[in-house]
């Protein structure tokens, strides 16, 4: 069944979508949480297995990360050049814990980090993978981990930085381009190959829609989920019980 809007798209001149140059806008605060959130569960070991090795030795990368087989055919994992140890892990939630953020920047990373322990918090949402992305991480990661590894988030993070700039200049385009197209190279020769999927390879199409859109501050979801949590959680009047009801039925249409 066809619905009106699919209707309409049909029954106009349709080659008008194709010839835009940008068909649908990326959104770019779920791409840089996703991408972070991946990062941080590689270098935290969370993603780490079988799976994960065997597509180094399919992919011939990482030698010294492929599964060892004893003489009694037991397999064993080695530690993989992109993982922190254990102490590694527990100075990284330590310094991140320590930092003294502005208020309302950074809040929640501090209490989500003070508890002891090796393993990532789960409770982060996209704001603090933000953060977490381009000021924390280049900071709490000096003198962890391997320097091709550290090398690796330093670029991605300066990449994001520009991405989210308020300020875009022309001139820098080209060579932001470049430079992302090398940073992901930089991550291959550093992260196994199940990290690199459709969310990663993005981040060279947002340096792209800068070019052609402009600074992403009119076109992420921080302001609009900001105000939809206000809609949805405080106690409405009757006044506008009927518009707050139209936006709920907006955000989630029945079948």
């Amino acid at each position: 069944m066809i619905d009106s809007t699919s209707l309409t798209i049909l029954e106009g001149n349709i080659q008008f979508f194709f010839d835009l140059l940008i068909q649908h806008l990326l959104d770019p605060m779920h791409i840089e949480a996703n991408v972070t959130k991946s990062l941080i569960k590689r270098i935290f070991g969370e993603k780490d297995g079988k799976p994960a090795r065997r597509a180094c030795e399919e992919f011939g990368v990482h030698l010294e990360a492929w599964i060892q087989v004893s003489d009694g055919g037991i397999e064993s994992l080695p530690l993989a050049p992109w993982i922190l140890t254990t102490e590694e892990r527990k100075i990284c939630r330590q310094r991140i814990s320590e930092i003294r953020f502005p208020t309302s920047f950074g809040s929640c990373l501090r209490k989500a980090f003070e508890k002891d322990g090796a393993k990532w918090p789960a409770a982060l949402k996209s704001h603090d993978y933000h953060i977490l992305l381009q000021y924390v991480l280049p900071i709490v990661l000096q003198g962890l981990g391997s320097q091709d590894l550290r090398d690796a988030i330093y670029d991605l993070s300066a990449l994001m930085r520009w991405v989210c700039s308020k300020m875009v200049r022309t001139t820098d385009i080209d060579e932001k381009e470049l430079f992302a197209i090398t940073t992901l190279c930089k991550l291959e020769r550093t992260i196994p190959p199940d990290y690199f999927d459709s969310q990663i390879h993005l981040l060279v199409h947002l340096v792209r829609e800068v070019s052609l859109c402009g600074p992403v501050h009119g076109r992420w979801m921080y302001w609009l989920e900001r105000y939809m949590k206000r809609v949805l959680e405080e106690d409405h009047s009757s006044s506008i019980l009927y518009e707050t009801s139209c936006v709920r039925r907006s955000f989630n249409p029945k079948p």
